[in-house]
């Protein structure tokens, strides 16, 4: 439900043939670049970059300048189900 509100995609909305070409075929629609996700049952905060999601350490999380207030909590099923890039430290 969050990438369907995030992307204004309301039961009213049609697909685009450019919007069907750019989805890849078989995984998740993730969040739009640069979303901050939290799962509801973990403490990990992710990032969205290049189709997956990177989790960070607390100094990544305060060097990027991100604020709580920036965290989209979601449930853990939807972050389990996306692709996972490595850990940022910085």
């Amino acid at each position: 439900k969050f990438v369907a509100t995030q992307r204004q995609m309301t039961p009213d909305f049609t697909f685009g043939e450019d919007l069907v070409n750019a989805i890849p075929s078989g995984v998740p629609i993730l969040p739009k670049e640069g979303t901050i996700l939290k799962g509801d049952k973990k403490a990990d905060v992710y990032v969205v970059n290049a189709n997956l999601i990177f989790p960070m350490t607390y100094s990544a999380f305060v060097a990027r300048g991100i604020t709580v207030a920036q965290v989209n909590i979601v449930p853990q099923a939807e972050i389990d189900s996306y692709s996972k890039g490595s850990l940022l430290t910085k």
